[in-house]
């Protein structure tokens, strides 16, 4: 094995320095956190690639070994199956990478489909290309330990991402649009068994505009919108909101300002009789008829 100081380059052949032998052999490649070995057969790149890289996140060091077979290189590019091993040698990823060459080593770019697994050997994550029929440019698929997905991340050109989380059971439980990740644009939760709970938008992570939220059933349990200037106060409630019980009968209209109740509340009582409450910034200023809150709201299982 020679360093990639000792060889060098004419017409597309690599020469060991010192001679005028096409190279056949292993040339070590090392900069400050990669070192890698490429083989050679009559000075034209042959047989194997082991890469192994120092990748430091969150405070953390691992380091990998990439391992390159049966892949095409072609103008400095290597296109082809990478597997990429932790310390202890147990899998780290599989996939198709590119390999941008240099004289100091190599930089790697994902290809396609890379897929990433747990030391257990379960998967982790997977990361995906985007093709040139779909709306995104990647995406990252992570797993349960069932191996179903727990999460989808599309990332596209406009929209930093659109994030799609998902039960155990399968069935999604949210799908939000996310910026500079902030929630920031539609937002759409799911009970276990499919049906939408609830939905609207999000600015800078705080509830925005309309919003609609569902029974169980699929009827419409409240609607109205929200202000995030306000969001300190019951999630910045602004204007009227309407409530609905499980068959879709109307049973409560509340104003709010500012995140608090303002203005004119009205309750349907269950002898089928409107009450109202006259709010004033969250403070109530009487009522024509008293109303227990705890008996109307398990009267209309709130």
């Amino acid at each position: 094995m020679i360093s990639w100081s000792d060889i060098y380059l004419k017409d597309g052949i690599v020469f060991q320095k010192g001679t005028q032998v096409p190279f056949t052999g292993t040339v070590c490649y090392q900069n400050d956190n990669t070192w890698s070995t490429l083989d050679y057969k009559d000075g034209k790149e042959d047989g194997e690639l082991f890469i192994r890289t120092t990748i430091y996140q969150y405070d953390n060091q691992d380091e990998y070994t990439y391992h390159f077979k049966k892949g095409v290189l072609n103008e400095g590019k290597f296109i082809g199956n990478v597997i990429t091993y932790r310390e202890d040698e147990t899998v780290h990823s599989k996939g198709e990478y590119s390999i941008i060459k240099s004289d100091f080593g190599f930089r790697l770019r994902k290809k396609n489909e890379v897929t990433y697994f747990n030391k257990d050997g379960t998967i982790d994550h997977k990361w995906v290309s985007g093709k040139d029929n779909s709306n995104f440019n990647s995406k990252i698929i992570d797993y349960f330990l069932n191996g179903e997905p727990s999460q989808i991340k599309l990332f596209k050109e406009n929209i930093s991402e659109v994030t799609t989380f998902f039960y155990e059971n399968g069935n999604k439980e949210s799908v939000c649009e996310y910026s500079n990740d902030k929630r920031n644009g539609f937002f759409r939760s799911f009970y276990k068994d499919g049906k939408t709970k609830c939905e609207g938008f999000y600015r800078g992570n705080l509830k925005d505009g309309k919003w609609i939220y569902y029974h169980k059933n699929g009827v419409i349990k409240s609607e109205g919108s929200f202000n995030k200037d306000y969001s300190h106060n019951n999630d910045g409630k602004e204007g009227v909101w309407k409530y609905y019980n499980h068959n879709g009968k109307l049973i409560e209209i509340t104003e709010y300002k500012y995140g608090r109740k303002h203005g004119i509340s009205k309750y349907l009582l269950p002898n089928h009789e409107w009450n109202e409450v006259i709010y004033h910034m969250g403070m109530s200023k009487g009522s024509n008829k008293p109303v227990n809150r705890f008996l109307y709201n398990l009267f209309y299982k709130l």
